[in-house]
């Protein structure tokens, strides 16, 4: 199944759910779904989450963000990039599995660049 558009106040589309993003092969709004997924939408899809949109930060702005605003250095400012791009900060206390957010969101992503696939949970902070 594609990642379909979600709507809860701003558009988030495509593989990465982009902050209003226009690029997608599941708009959930005409119930239409592109199989096979063009390469150029798979393309802009990925461009969008990292570059961001005219409304939002892709992962490039929150890396950015992290190192300056949160002084997160080495490995730490991805995983911070991560929680801000999910939820658009860091909790007050610094902690990324604080505050609103889907708090396993960065130990998710950090773990699948590692290789993980999913398989044996090992992010418990959403209560899962």
């Amino acid at each position: 199944m594609r990642a379909p558009t979600t709507n809860y106040g701003v558009r988030n589309s495509g593989l990465m759910q982009t902050h209003d993003g226009a690029a997608t092969c599941n708009s959930d709004v005409t119930g239409v779904v592109s199989n096979p997924c063009p390469d150029a939408m798979i393309t802009a899809m990925v461009r969008e989450g990292v570059v961001g949109t005219s409304q939002g930060d892709g992962l490039a702005q929150c890396v950015n963000e992290a190192v300056e605003t949160y002084g997160a250095e080495g490995a730490m400012a991805y995983y911070t990039a991560a929680r801000i791009y999910n939820s658009g900060s860091v909790g007050a206390n610094g902690c990324l599995e604080s505050g609103i957010a889907t708090h396993c969101y960065a130990s998710d992503v950090a773990n699948r660049l590692l290789g993980w696939t999913g398989e044996g949970k090992t992010c418990w902070f959403d209560g899962a």
